[in-house]
């Protein structure tokens, strides 16, 4: 199974769209896509953001022979962030997905005295 099959694999166990994903990241979809295609390679920054994302450690993506996910130590805040992952992925309706999304988005990242007007 190659480097982009086994990211696929892990996103889809967490049951997110690519475009879900490139969301909460901060980056474009296509970018996901070529990823999981083997078109390209995320840098270790993004890498690390998505194998905390997908709950999976380095070696479930990097090791041919490794077979199951396996939970890398989490910290609260990775706790929190996969249980809200979890609920964003049962919800139906895609306005309100990306509702929740952006209002997480928000929370994770609450703007600062310089943002004010």
């Amino acid at each position: 199974m190659s480097f982009g099959s086994r990211l696929k694999e892990a996103r889809s166990r967490k049951r997110l769209t690519q475009a879900e994903v490139a969301k909460i990241l901060g980056i474009d979809d296509t970018t996901i896509s070529k990823y999981e295609n083997d078109k390209s390679e995320p840098d270790n920054e993004t890498l690390k953001k998505l194998l905390t994302l997908y709950g999976v450690n380095w070696g479930f993506v990097l090791d041919e022979k490794q077979k199951e996910v396996s939970a890398i130590e989490e910290t609260e805040f990775q706790k929190e962030k996969r249980h809200y992952s979890n609920l964003i992925a049962n919800i139906q309706d895609p306005v309100k997905k990306a509702q929740a999304i952006a209002y997480l988005e928000f929370l994770a990242n609450p703007p600062t005295d310089g943002d004010k007007k």
